[in-house]
């Protein structure tokens, strides 16, 4: 699980033996620890030491802070000790949510993570780690390692292990430098009246000591007569300094990150700076000691700070230039900034802005963007940034103002579909259709050009049009040529990637993300590989590629996650919710539509929250909690009427008719199909439209409870095949229904079934099962018999009897109807019931044995399907009968709607339940034919 080499202890480690062996222990008892002291007394030393100690019995990670981390800085280096396995569940959108992830990682591998420097962070980042570490660290240990206390309250602290460090005793500071001095003078008691006045703090003792070696102090002149001893050994060390040193000295006291020797102007001044303590090595280069940074900081002018500033810049632009880490471009963006070379700050900004904020970095970029009289170019990837944030508002505002006021066209073309692509991700479909079209005739043959054909192609693929989308993907694509942009080019492969999955064509949509993935790669392209990985995992799971796609998603997914891209994020989990439901895991499904949903609200993504939201709704179908389900397509509904999104509205109501369907709702269900075709005739492909006619053909043959059903029924049967005939996904359903409903001869559907099943053979994945689960449903539609029981009666159903007993509904005052997923009672309505497994189970035993006394054990054996406890099983009984009521009785004083009673006269704990209702109709499937 470690994948990184630990840092090694220091070499002259004296002193510490006893706290060691003391935080050994607690390591072993407590699992939040905090080692907390002034700089330089040797907090890291000690820790170093520890994490080595423990690291042959259990995976030690080490991460150090740095100035401007945040918490998904922490996550990242975190994860290079500890990565995730490519089958465990991706980390969340949600910040608290990535950091349990973290911690359930280091719980499942008895994990020690040690964090030093924790005071570098902003003080609500560090209660929020703190928080969550308190929360759910169980078997792993956290080490946190800070100069300052952690802002939290005195009840809070409680719950930590606080080790204060203080400096060494006095017999171990004068052993160190004993140590140190290797006998250069022998007086004992001088080393332990200077271990005394220095109280021990091991830096300021490493530093008078290479002060004496060199000469530059007698530690009988330091003790004559002075105030502050550790004032008096800083201040010569930092004194005699030649010219390169103190160079070297001021720019480590600035930098943020550990320079490589090469970003210094001399080497061999820094090895002396070195040897007099004044700097330390890391694996990445040298740093100084926060005591000496500060010190030397607050003694720096800004002139000679902005010098210093801008020389630390050119080295490191220059290392930058040499192919070194890209990394880099932030510290120099850094430095030039804060030197005020704002003609640089463009130049590195220009060069590297979508390097630096594929790596997270949004906040940097947008700080040094933000410039009085900022050029076009710095505007409109300023409120790129913006928007990946979610600050659509102010990325509007931002770009309205510099499309009004561009003097080039090309300038205000890319105004425009910056502006476009604000207004598409909140939703506002026809505004960005009209600013890419507009941006489009400013610049033809332009690379914002391009730009908005992609997106048009995007766009007109999301609602539906297809011979738009496949238009607009060809003129992209010609202009890419014309223009030698392989960068233009990958992107209008993504873009039709999108129209043949949204056209489920996933075959051909594998084909083309991956040639995408591979021309992402070698652009180095962050981003839209991320957006590649989506549409290969899409087009995998759409194939039943199931394990292909979840590692193609989840390697999307970490990206995006330490990229800080939400957007990514929330597609990434749509994909996971899909596969999830394919594997029948309703609940994770859930989870995962959930955390796009709340990704895509993060960001203000009006658009994106209605398309998860509509996957919501389908698992919610699923799951049988069918108000909740019908709620969510009403809202799905009326957002897309509202953004014009058509293919979300033909969805929404095709989902909102099916369910009508189920519940034999049949008016509802038709009037919805009509209003289909009605409005979106015109505007959507074929096969969109044969599913409105599936839906009124069979609404038309259930009133007419017969084959062939009205004059209606052959009518819409001819449209949906006619409709659906080029796509085989939709001419088998069309297929199916017409075998079943048609009154054409027997020897006409006999020739349609079988045209369906050689359609069905060559699909697969999800739109083989899809198709599957619709020949089940007609199967068990037409052959299925229902067991009717009421209070006066037990009977046998078909389909038709039954969808006349359910239109006389209210003359019941409590229907239990499992075969729609339905449970309704007269006074409270629908009752959503079946989405819990243990109260829908109790009802249907209560009802099933209508009048018997059901003993506590008899009815929790039946219902949970374990033996029964004597002393935890009638709690949990009483408990979910209670509920159950709750739900069910109006009035529970009356004895009108007492549905289950207690039988009286009994002891409690010998209590029997049954059934009373005076009016209720229950009804259940009795059989399920196969094909």
């Amino acid at each position: 699980m470690r994948i990184r080499i630990l840092p090694a202890p220091p070499e002259v480690f004296l002193g510490r033996g006893q706290q060691l062996l003391r935080l050994r222990g607690l390591l072993a008892e407590r699992r939040l620890l905090v080692l907390e002291g002034l700089p330089g007394v040797g907090k890291t030393s000690l820790a170093l030491a520890l994490a080595n100690a423990v690291s042959d019995e259990r995976p030690v990670g080490w991460c150090a802070c740095r100035e401007g981390w945040s918490l998904r800085s922490l996550l990242r280096e975190a994860s290079e000790w500890f990565g995730a396995e490519p089958q465990a569940e991706p980390p969340g959108t949600d910040l608290a949510e990535a950091l349990v992830h973290l911690v359930h990682r280091l719980n499942q591998g008895r994990c020690a993570l040690f964090v030093d420097d924790v005071h570098l962070l902003a003080p609500e980042l560090l209660v929020t780690l703190l928080e969550n570490a308190r929360l759910y660290l169980r078997e792993a240990n956290l080490v946190l390692i800070t100069a300052r206390r952690p802002p939290l309250s005195p009840l809070e602290l409680v719950d930590l292990c606080e080790v204060r460090l203080e400096g060494l005793d006095t017999p171990d500071g004068a052993a160190l430098l004993a140590r140190i001095l290797d006998g250069a003078w022998g007086r004992p008691e001088v080393m332990t009246r200077i271990s005394e006045r220095l109280s021990g703090h091991p830096l300021l003792l490493k530093m008078f000591a290479a002060l004496v070696q060199e000469g530059l102090a007698r530690p009988e002149d330091l003790l004559a007569d002075v105030p502050s001893l550790a004032r008096e050994v800083l201040t010569r060390a930092l004194q005699d300094l030649s010219a390169e040193e103190l160079d070297c000295l001021q720019a480590l006291s600035l930098a943020r990150e550990p320079l490589r020797p090469e970003a210094l102007s001399d080497p061999e001044a820094v090895r002396h700076l070195h040897r007099r303590f004044l700097v330390t090595r890391c694996p990445a280069g040298y740093q100084s000691p926060a005591l000496v940074r500060e010190t030397l900081a607050r003694s720096l002018s800004e002139e000679v700070r902005r010098g210093l500033h801008a020389g630390l810049a050119g080295r490191l632009e220059d290392l930058l230039r040499r192919g070194y880490a890209a990394a880099l471009a932030r510290e120099v963006l850094f430095h030039h900034a804060q030197a005020g070379q704002l003609d640089r700050v463009e130049r590195i900004l220009l060069e590297h802005g979508g390097s630096l904020c594929s790596q997270g970095y949004y906040e940097d970029v947008l700080t040094c963007a933000a410039q009085p009289d900022s050029p076009p170019q710095l505007i409109v990837l300023r409120a790129n940034v913006l928007s990946i944030l979610g600050r659509w508002a102010e990325a509007m505002e931002l770009l309205a103002d510099l499309a009004a006021r561009a003097g080039r066209p090309q300038e205000r073309a890319e105004a425009l579909t910056a502006l476009a692509g604000a207004y598409l991700n909140t939703g506002r479909l026809s505004d960005a259709l009209e600013c890419y079209h507009t941006a489009r005739a400013a610049a033809p043959g332009s690379l914002p050009a391009l730009k908005a054909l992609n997106y048009l192609t995007f766009i007109y693929a999301f609602r539906g049009q297809r011979e738009e989308a496949d238009r607009h993907a060809d003129l992209a694509e010609q202009l890419a040529l014309e223009l030698g942009n392989r960068a233009g080019s990958a992107h209008c492969l993504r873009m039709r990637g999108v129209a043949l999955l949204e056209r489920g064509r996933f075959t051909q949509a594998l084909e083309v993300s991956q040639e995408c993935l591979e021309r992402a790669r070698e652009l180095g392209a962050a981003r839209l590989t991320c957006w590649a990985l989506v549409n290969q995992a899409g087009a995998l799971a759409g194939l039943g590629r199931r394990d292909e796609a979840l590692a193609a998603v989840t390697r999307s997914l970490e990206s995006a996650r330490c990229s800080r891209d939400t957007q990514v994020e929330a597609f990434c989990h749509l994909i996971l919710g899909e596969l999830e439901r394919d594997a029948g895991a309703l609940d994770s499904a859930l989870q995962s539509v959930a955390r796009a949903r709340e990704a895509f609200g993060c960001q203000g993504n009006r658009l994106g929250q209605s398309r998860a939201a509509f996957d919501q709704a389908q698992l919610l179908v699923e799951a049988g909690r069918l108000s909740e389900a019908e709620r969510l397509l009403g809202d799905c509904l009326t957002a897309s009427l509202h953004y014009g999104h058509y293919l979300l509205e033909a969805r929404a109501r095709e989902a909102l008719a099916w369910l009508h369907l189920q519940r034999g709702e049949l008016e509802e269900a038709a009037a919805l199909a009509r209003d289909h075709l009605a409005r979106l005739g015109e505007l959507l492909a074929p096969e969109r439209l044969a599913e409105a006619h599936l839906i009124l053909a069979e609404c038309a043959y259930r009133r007419a409870g017969s084959r062939g059903g009205d004059w209606q029924t052959p009518e819409h049967l001819r449209q949906a095949l006619e409709l659906s005939r080029d796509v085989p996904a939709a001419s088998v359903r069309a297929l199916l229904l017409s075998a079943w409903l048609s009154p054409e001869p027997d020897s006409v559907r006999a020739d349609h079934a079988g045209r369906a099943r050689g359609l069905m053979e060559g699909l697969s994945g999800r739109l083989a099962r899809q198709a599957l689960a619709y020949q089940d449903r007609l199967a068990r539609l037409m052959l299925r018999r229902f067991v009717v029981k009421t209070v006066e009666r037990e009977l046998v159903v078909g389909v038709e009897e039954l969808e006349s007993l359910r239109a006389r509904r209210d003359d019941y005052a409590l229907w239990i109807d499992f075969p729609a997923r339905c449970v309704w009672e007269r006074t409270r309505g629908e009752v959503d019931l079946m989405g819990r497994p243990i109260l829908s189970a109790l009802l249907l035993q209560l009802v099933r044995h209508t009048e018997r006394r059901l003993t506590q054990e008899e009815l929790f054996t039946a219902v949970w399907g374990y033996p029964y406890d004597p002393h935890q099983s009638p709690g949990e009984l009483r408990k979910n009968i209670s509920r159950l009521r709750n739900l069910l009785e109006p009035d529970r004083h009356s004895e009108q709607f007492a549905y289950i009673r207690l039988c009286p006269g009994l002891m409690k704990e010998k209590g029997r339940y049954y059934f009373a209702g005076s009016s209720f109709c229950l009804i259940e499937e009795l059989e399920t034919a196969s094909d």
